[in-house]
């Protein structure tokens, strides 16, 4: 029951090559072990894509919105 409808952003901050190179919690769920989770998700996930060519900028700077799914 702790765990239904959490919910939490995280700011990356991702390279032209796809790696994250700032990751923070900007909205905790207040569940520590759900905001954990997530933090290990965003590095293991890594690298990520690299950024479109259509995008100037030499990093993408995203909030990321999670949520459970139960």
């Amino acid at each position: 029951p702790q765990s239904k409808g959490l919910q939490a952003a995280f700011f990356l901050s991702i390279n032209r090559a796809g790696n994250v190179e700032q990751s923070r919690l900007v909205r905790g769920s207040g569940n520590a072990l759900f905001d954990e989770s997530l933090q290990q998700a965003i590095k293991q996930a890594q690298p990520l894509p690299p950024l479109p060519e259509g995008i100037p900028d030499r990093t993408l700077n995203i909030t990321l919105n999670f949520r459970d799914s139960n």
